[in-house]
């Protein structure tokens, strides 16, 4: 949603917390990859449920779901897997994508 949208429904009592992001947060790389802002994405959805591993802390670090995880063995932390110089670990899945960056 564009910013101008997030800052208006901001403003509705209703609303607990809004993803606000800019051009380049908040975006598909490809159809399984998504960018978030950390910060707004946890506001939104309660954070990530992670099943091992930590979260997003350096900009090269990725986590994936467990469904994607399964099939490549991508289990973080762990180096190289799933084309990715970093899965620093898995989550459950329903959140949004399979895979997860900054």
């Amino acid at each position: 949603m564009p910013i101008q949208i997030g800052e208006r429904l901001a403003q509705v009592p209703q609303v607990k917390a809004v993803a606000r992001h800019g051009p380049d947060e908040l975006q598909r790389r490809n159809h399984d990859d998504l960018r978030i802002d950390v910060n707004s994405f946890s506001a939104v959805t309660g954070g990530f449920r992670f099943l091992q591993g930590r979260g997003l802390e350096s900009p090269d670090d990725v986590l994936v779901d467990d469904i994607y995880a399964a099939p490549q063995a991508a289990r973080g932390p762990d180096t190289g897997a799933v084309n990715h110089p970093s899965v620093s670990g898995h989550c459950r899945h329903g959140q949004g994508a399979r895979i997860f960056s900054r």
